[in-house]
């Protein structure tokens, strides 16, 4: 009964926030209400634990500083700064009711607040918090969606066995919880995971997994479903199947089309996802016309974010391949100049612009001018959150650069460092320009 209890409670609670005035308001309920274990569970799931029974005072207390934090948490017009202030300055009364269910709710909140101010660490040290109270309070849901937030933060920084770790906690706690939305958000999670660590296969097989569970459990076109596609269609594009990175774009870009209309920036960065696979056909008259109109989209609805920096990176590369060099370069300082506005300088978000720079400034035969861009983008590649296949990528560039530069010693000396890890079908325009360039490394770079 307690079960139930709680499922309904928390099921009333969205349904109340639908408002035919406020569509924005009515999607996110709609997105919501999957987050609610499904009343299955209550027969065959984890139950939550019997709450204690709370004198009134304290009840009345308890709910009260839920409301808060509630409110807090959606107060837009404050910064992610702002709203975590707020959400601290609460700890007096939280820790004087020392209640577990309240902590992992409050630590939750915390979580997503600085991970809106891209405070990695710190969040997940908060999402840890939560999960740790969460299991306290014996709810399942929350510990585990707390573990899935914190493995996400922590998937290119934490060692290997802290990752293996969070993940089969995770793993055993979506077990126990039988919540289809949590099964989805748990294989996307892990297929992040194994598409930065570059095991493509498995990746696609885990983004193929979260796609069918959000395409049973939705009741309307949601976000984060819309961002399983995006990914799912990235991990085929860097496969090489190109058919099916297509076939992935086109529904992410329908979903999202349906979810946001045109006044969606997540609708432009579909497009310019899609984009990317034309680019990838060499396609370019198609490529360009999809990019450069999800670049006007962004423009108007999202004109501060990272997204609109990298699609101006990907409209760079473009344009060098099709030897506009002043076009090139117009775009790719246009895509830093959007990247430094949004996270500020030296921010590893600038690396693959940076390669592009680079890029143009080798196929104009500028070795000088390739060299400064390059070696900026090696130097903020060392940073955990950049994957690997960018690293590669700009670090085989500059040595192309040093040779160019007749910088001989330095040239050779890392491109037999890099050579090895040029594998994969991801870097197979980066392998085939290492190789004219160093032809007697070309066994080590063998795909």
């Amino acid at each position: 009964l307690v079960c139930v209890d709680e499922t309904w409670a928390r099921t009333a609670m969205l349904l109340a926030r639908i408002d035919a005035a406020d569509p924005a308001a009515t999607r996110e309920a709609a997105d919501d209400l999957g987050e609610v274990p499904p009343f299955e569970r209550c027969a065959r799931g984890s139950l939550p634990a019997v709450p204690e029974d709370l004198p009134a005072d304290t009840r009345v207390r308890y709910e009260d500083l839920s409301k808060q934090i509630q409110t807090i948490e959606r107060e837009t017009t404050l910064k992610p700064r702002e709203r975590t202030a707020k959400l601290r300055a609460l700890a007096p009364a939280i820790e004087a009711l020392h209640y577990p269910p309240l902590d992992a709710r409050w630590h939750w909140g915390i979580g997503h607040t600085l991970n809106d101010a891209t405070d990695s660490a710190g969040a997940a040290a908060e999402f840890d918090l939560a999960a740790q109270a969460g299991l306290a309070a014996g709810d399942d849901n929350l510990y585990v969606r707390a573990l899935i937030m914190e493995l996400n933060l922590v998937s290119t920084t934490a060692s290997p066995e802290r990752i293996a770790q969070l993940e089969s906690q995770a793993q055993a706690g979506a077990k126990r919880l039988a919540n289809p939305q949590v099964d989805a958000e748990l294989a996307r999670s892990r297929a992040v995971l194994y598409m930065d660590r570059g095991e493509l296969a498995k990746s696609r097989e885990l983004f193929e997994q979260a796609d069918a569970l959000y395409s049973k459990l939705a009741i309307a076109p949601m976000t984060m479903h819309i961002a399983v596609l995006q990914n799912l269609g990235a991990v085929c594009l860097e496969s090489g199947d190109l058919d099916a990175a297509e076939r992935a774009l086109d529904r992410a870009v329908d979903l999202s089309r349906r979810r946001f209309t045109e006044q969606g920036a997540f609708y432009w960065e579909t497009r310019a996802a899609r984009g990317t696979v034309y680019l990838a056909r060499r396609d370019f008259t198609r490529a360009e016309a999809e990019m450069r109109a999800a670049a006007d989209g962004l423009e108007r609805t999202a004109p501060d974010g990272t997204q609109l920096g990298r699609l101006r990176a990907y409209i760079c590369m473009l344009l060098r391949v099709r030897k506009d060099y002043g076009g090139a370069r117009a775009e790719c300082a246009a895509s830093l100049a959007a990247i430094r506005t949004t996270v500020g300088p030296d921010s590893p978000h600038e690396v693959w612009t940076l390669y592009q720079s680079g890029h143009v400034e080798l196929a104009a035969e500028d070795y000088a001018g390739a060299l400064g861009f390059l070696e900026r983008a090696v130097a903020l590649a060392k940073h955990d959150s950049v994957r690997p296949i960018e690293r590669a990528t700009a670090q085989t560039y500059l040595a192309i650069a040093l040779l160019g530069a007749k910088r001989i010693p330095q040239a050779r000396a890392l491109a037999a460092k890099i050579a090895p890890v040029l594998r994969g079908p991801e870097l197979e325009e980066s392998r085939g320009d290492f190789v004219r360039a160093f032809p007697d490394l070309a066994a080590q770079a063998t795909p």
